[in-house]
């Protein structure tokens, strides 16, 4: 039985933007909208296994058995396996399995590309749209100067995910043992 030890995901060189879909301002500056749509892509991405913005990815897994990747698409570019004698990391051939790899008994380093740059699916456009709207009116609503004004907004803020509606577009996405909360 594999068992994943680590996942180091790269951030894409770029992410759909949600500038031109939003439908005003109001209190925010637009110098944070950048910084407020990475974080709602980010969040997507730890609710979903799918990922369309290509981005380096290296996941650490201990065999041995099957292994299927916790995100799609994986295009692996090298695979190494932990020699214990020599203390290094050796390059060897991952063995394609039906949905991912077999793997032998060792602890192997499996590098490569999540995304592939495919055109996403207006659900998924639509979701982040949702809780982009969602999560800037939480901050324009309780936050003044840094600080919650409310503390019940913190709820809000932790359930956005699902309160905004995105979770149910995202569902056909989803990630096993991800929690819209």
């Amino acid at each position: 039985m594999t068992q994943l030890l680590e996942t180091a995901e790269g951030e894409p060189e770029s992410r759909p933007s949600l500038v031109d879909r939003v439908t005003s301002y109001r209190g925010s500056a637009p110098e944070d909208i950048p910084i407020m749509e990475a974080a709602v892509w980010r969040r997507i991405e730890a609710f979903i296994g799918r990922r369309w913005t290509p981005r380096p990815i290296t996941f650490t897994v201990e065999g041995p058995g099957p292994w299927i990747p916790p995100v799609a698409p994986f295009a692996i570019d090298t695979a190494e396996r932990w020699d214990a004698a020599s203390r290094m990391w050796i390059v060897a051939t991952a063995e394609p399995a039906p949905l991912g790899f077999d793997l032998s008994a060792d602890v192997w380093r499996l590098s490569g590309t999540a995304g592939d740059g495919a055109f996403m699916p207006a659900e998924v456009a639509e979701a982040a749209m949702r809780l982009f709207e969602y999560s800037r009116g939480i901050a324009e609503n309780h936050w003044h100067e840094g600080a919650l004004v409310e503390g019940v907004a913190y709820k809000w803020t932790a359930r956005a995910l699902e309160l905004s509606g995105a979770a149910d577009l995202l569902r056909p996405y989803r990630r096993l043992g991800a929690r819209a909360a």
